[in-house]
Parts: structure tokens; C-alpha cells; sequence
């Protein structure tokens, strides 16, 4: 599959954009919004994607209630992990982000 030089620049510009918004990312995600939609109206799927963003913010980056049930599992001792099978989950991972 070929890529223009265009496509390229374009994923080029995006992953710089991602990388920015991870360095400043609420300061980041304002500028993008008063930069995109100035002069023109919304798309339907930008303001989707605005409604998935703003819900995505409101997950919690840590689900505490299953962080609790592991800690709580592990000094009972009856958390128990297969090495077998995080080792072929780990080769697992490992061929799909080749394919990608």
C-alpha cells in the first residue's frame, strides 16, 4: 500500500499533536477547539467526538474498586497468577503490535 506525501504529513502532524496534548493536554485540547471550529460550523462528528471526549474525562484513570479487590485477594493469598499464561499473553501482544 502506497502513502502520498501528503497522507504521511498528515500522520506525521498528528502524532505531533498527540504528543503536544500529552505534555499539555487540557491547555492543548482548548486551543485545538478555538482553532477548529473558528468560522464554520460543527460537524455532526466532531461534536461526537467532542460528547466521547468529554466522557471519556470523566472515567476515572484508576478503577479503585478493582484495585481494592486485588489487594484485598492478594494479602488473603488467594490471588493466584499462572506465569504460563502471562508469558503467552506477553507473545500475544507482542505479534499483534507487529501486525500493526
Amino acid at each position: 500500500m502506497k502513502i502520498s506525501q501528503f497522507e504521511s504529513g498528515k500522520a506525521g502532524a498528528d502524532g505531533q499533536a498527540a504528543a503536544r496534548g500529552k505534555i499539555l493536554p487540557e491547555e492543548f485540547r482548548a486551543s485545538l477547539r478555538r482553532e477548529k471550529y473558528q468560522g464554520r460550523p460543527r460537524t455532526s462528528r466532531e461534536e461526537a467526538v467532542d460528547v466521547a471526549m468529554k466522557a471519556l474525562e470523566e472515567v476515572p484513570d484508576v478503577r479503585e474498586d478493582l484495585v481494592a479487590d486485588i489487594k484485598a485477594r492478594l494479602e488473603r493469598g488467594e490471588y493466584r497468577v499462572d506465569p504460563a499464561e502471562v508469558g503467552e499473553m506477553m507473545l500475544r501482544r507482542m505479534r499483534a503490535d507487529r501486525i500493526r
